[in-house]
């Protein structure tokens, strides 16, 4: 069988790639981090253009699927608006239908056959939607839901940040699978009665319907986000870890490198072709048509690229070749160089080792860190007082460093005249910081107050009663107390312990 190869860049949004979908072998959907949608139709062998844009959400578009109904298709989007839109594709100028129910961001959306809307929320639910409406909401996961499919065609898998997979029949919950050690980020119908799962552990997981586990497979070295399965029974794995692996019965039979940290999101076209979305801001068509293969320009530029990513040049391996040559066109395997771990692939036009990046684990300087059931940007650890448990300080780039400050503060009941010198130190030790006004007691509606974390239900800061949400960043706020005296403080930050910096992802 052919090895898949570049086909086509599809170049023109302004932030990550986060949803891909294939309406059909001509015409790719596309959802960005820019807050758009893209429609890409094939303009040749190995060229998509961007014919449409779909501007209606106002935060980041994370999701997206393709609904049939009928003879009918439609184009569902889910973004961090916390809303639904759903796309008439013979007229992309506005959603025909919004849905509203999700009180966080929309982070996964499938259908099912027989033409239902599936959606997965960081408010720790699942939806069911039958003709644009809620017909069940699947409660019960503890953290944010990633995936969610429909299974066996009659049933929902919903794949959780809590570290679980729920099946669920007519809206109740009939089974919990267990047995990642970190998020369940994707699943995937294998079509046999089995399913295949995937998330920050690194494996993917294959299950029967009972819970048994039938195979594990390793081969990343980070968090997969992604899971499909393709038209020859293989299966393809996205990942933080800047690649994309091929399975075929457990095995892996190829690794693709891209020029981009995270590959976030995986879909198959139905010529057989897979075409993924990433951090570069692109995203990327893999063929094993030879009809299909970029111009060689265009897979210079895509190797130089690959090859630069993780050093300024491409680089030879010392690796003697006569020693130690390649099994097969584009082996990789991991060779210890004093520090660090280099990614070496071999190109048998060559009959050499190439030198393709560094391999990095899930917890380092360009990684997401996990908090509660969420990611964050950084994770501070913070001292609170000599003989008492350190407490984390979580932190996204795309707040505002007062609001998470102010957070912190009302989580672990800190006088206020705290704030400054903790945001202070937000701002110094973080970057690409949205910084805004210090906000100030008042009225928080009105834009002039100082924020009190979301996730506070009630004016007892610390109240074990309280009901919010602490995982999802919180979406309303409380108004300050009013008080004008001083408090007194009741804990004293005496040092600031191993922050942790890693790249923008959410």
């Amino acid at each position: 069988m052919e090895m898949f190869k570049l086909s086509a860049i599809l170049s023109g949004h302004q932030d990550d790639v986060r949803g891909i979908a294939s309406l059909n072998e001509d015409c790719v959907i596309t959802v960005s981090r820019d807050r758009t949608g893209g429609v890409w139709d094939r303009q040749g062998p190995t060229n998509f253009s961007m014919e449409k844009m779909l501007i209606s959400h106002n935060a980041y578009v994370n999701s997206v699927t393709i609904l049939r109904i009928s003879q009918s298709y439609f184009v569902v989007t889910g973004g961090s608006d916390k809303i639904i839109y759903v796309w008439d594709t013979q007229d992309f100028s506005a959603p025909i239908y919004t849905l509203l129910g999700h009180t966080d961001n929309v982070c996964t959306l499938s259908t099912t056959k027989d033409g239902k809307i599936l959606s997965g929320s960081w408010d720790k639910s699942a939806r069911v939607w039958t003709n644009f409406q809620t017909q069940y909401t699947l409660t019960g996961h503890d953290y944010a839901v990633w995936g969610v499919i429909e299974f066996n065609s009659d049933s929902i898998l919903t794949a959780s940040a809590d570290k679980t997979i729920r099946r669920w029949v007519n809206g109740k919950h009939v089974k919990t699978y267990t047995g990642h050690s970190d998020c369940v980020r994707a699943l995937v119908d294998l079509e046999n009665g089995s399913f295949a799962s995937a998330g920050n552990d690194g494996s993917i997981r294959v299950w029967d319907v009972d819970g048994s586990c039938l195979m594990e497979l390793y081969g990343h070295s980070s968090f997969i986000y992604s899971i499909v399965l393709l038209p020859t029974g293989e299966l393809a794995s996205s990942s933080e870890d800047r690649s994309i692996i091929i399975w075929r019965d457990g095995e892996n039979v190829q690794t693709i490198f891209l020029p981009a940290t995270s590959i976030w999101c995986l879909s198959t076209i139905s010529n057989g072709d897979i075409v993924c979305g990433t951090s570069d801001d692109n995203a990327y068509v893999f063929t094993r048509n030879k009809d299909r293969y970029a111009d060689s320009s265009t897979l210079n530029t895509f190797n130089e690229a690959n090859s630069n990513f993780a050093e300024s040049k491409k680089t030879k391996t010392d690796i003697n070749t006569d020693k130690l040559p390649g099994n097969k066109d584009q082996q990789v395997i991991m060779v210890k160089n004093e520090s660090q771990v280099e990614a070496y692939q071999w190109d048998a036009s060559l009959n050499s080792w190439m030198k393709i990046g560094v391999v990095t684990d899930a917890i380092g300087q360009e990684r997401k860190q996990l908090y509660e059931g969420k990611e964050y940007d950084y994770v501070f650890s913070v001292d609170l007082e000599d003989g008492k448990p350190i407490k984390k300080l979580p932190y996204n780039c795309s707040e505002n460093p007062y609001t998470a400050a102010q957070n912190f503060i009302n989580k672990h009941q800190l006088s206020n005249t705290y704030l400054d010198e903790v945001a202070s130190f937000i701002i110094t030790n973080s970057k690409n910081s949205e910084i805004g006004p210090a906000p100030t007691k008042g009225d928080p509606l009105t834009g002039s107050s100082r924020y009190v974390s979301g996730n506070l239900n009630s004016t007892q800061f610390g109240s074990e009663n309280s009901n919010g949400d602490p995982f999802t960043g919180g979406s309303r706020y409380l108004s300050g107390d009013g008080n004008t005296t001083k408090p007194k403080p009741q804990a004293k930050i005496d040092k600031y312990v191993c922050p942790f910096s890693i790249l923008k992802h959410i």
